[in-house]
């Protein structure tokens, strides 16, 4: 397997903005049945802006460790509908390719923005454990 880079790894050994923000506006989630992730982001909104975007993962390294980037990169971002996009070429910029090993992992965390810039992922679940 090819080894992780260094930037990657600091998310993982230190995750930043892990759980969910005070408030939930936005969610979005995204499983890999075959290796068992499970990627959730939350966005609090101030109206279209990204006030603050937490996360939970589970599953591979990769996954734990892009959501925590993915987090960092959209604090402060409009909410639009290029966002997952223009978030996949800042990460793959940031971070390098992806590669087939976390390939996978990247697409998760594309999936939940594009599930938060959705309409229907409006969420008003109670906040839970």
């Amino acid at each position: 397997m090819a080894r992780v880079p260094d930037s990657l790894r600091a998310h993982l050994l230190a995750p930043v903005h892990p759980g969910e923000p005070a408030r939930v506006d936005r969610r979005g989630e995204a499983h890999n049945p075959i290796c068992r992730d499970h990627v959730i982001l939350y966005l609090q909104l101030d109206g279209a802006r990204i006030e603050a975007a937490g996360f939970r993962a589970t599953g591979c390294p990769a996954a734990m460790a892009y959501a925590s980037a993915a987090t960092e990169w959209l604090n402060g971002r409009e909410l639009d509908s290029e966002l997952a996009t223009n978030l996949v070429a800042a990460l793959t910029d940031d971070h390098g390719d992806p590669g087939a090993a976390r390939r996978h992992a990247l697409a998760m965390v594309e999936r939940c923005v594009s599930l938060c810039v959705a309409k229907a992922a409006r969420v008003e679940s109670p906040r839970g454990g």
